[in-house]
């Protein structure tokens, strides 16, 4: 009796565990550095340098001229950025659609009422739909800081490495992107120059 009681919870436990279902493998997540170049097709901006912070909880874009306005009944904003956060004689007017103002801590603990906007983030060759504020970030090293809100599910981040998703793509695939600069040949042009050639040489 003391032998079958003892054997009991086990069998059972080993019963239940055939019936579990098998969890799904998980897919493993990309890899980022802590700093990548990105792109916000929806604001004209191709490639700038940024900071993937997961210490920050907010992102943040150097932006200027701010100019809030009514369109449809809908709060937006129209300002100035550095396209390529590098030469600060280059720059950008942009139009985007005001989801918030919230008060945001920088990195010296200061707070500020910030416009926030929802707009499109790429890195690499994946977009989405992230939210960021506008904010004078000229004293940064960097115009951009992606915050942990909107890498979360997204990417991990290696904090020792940089710049590994590559240039983003902002939707566009790799093949168009190489074809669209080749120029056709004319084949007979060609054949007649090469023509022209060998008389010149006899």
């Amino acid at each position: 009796m003391r032998r079958s009681v003892v054997e009991a919870p086990a069998a059972v436990r080993a019963k239940r565990a055939r019936r579990r279902p098998k969890a799904a493998a998980r897919t493993p997540k990309r890899v980022v550095g802590w700093c990548e170049r990105v792109g916000f097709p929806a604001l004209g901006i191709e490639a700038i340098k940024a900071k993937i912070d997961t210490g920050a909880r907010t992102s943040a874009l150097h932006a200027y001229d701010l100019e809030p306005f009514s369109k449809d009944g809908q709060p937006w904003i129209r300002f100035t950025v550095h396209p390529d956060g590098t030469d600060a004689k280059l720059t950008q007017a942009c139009l985007a659609r005001v989801v918030a103002q919230r008060m945001v801590a920088d990195t010296s603990g200061r707070r500020e009422r910030r416009y926030i906007i929802e707009t499109t983030l790429c890195v690499g060759d994946v977009l989405w739909p992230i939210e960021i504020s506008l904010t004078q970030r000229s004293y940064m090293r960097f115009d951009c800081l992606i915050g942990r809100t909107a890498v979360r599910g997204q990417f991990v981040v290696d904090p020792g490495r940089s710049y590994l998703a590559g240039r983003p793509s902002n939707g566009r695939s790799a093949p168009e992107a190489e074809t669209k600069e080749k120029p056709k040949r004319n084949k007979r042009a060609t054949a007649k120059r090469e023509g022209a050639a060998n008389t010149k040489e006899r």
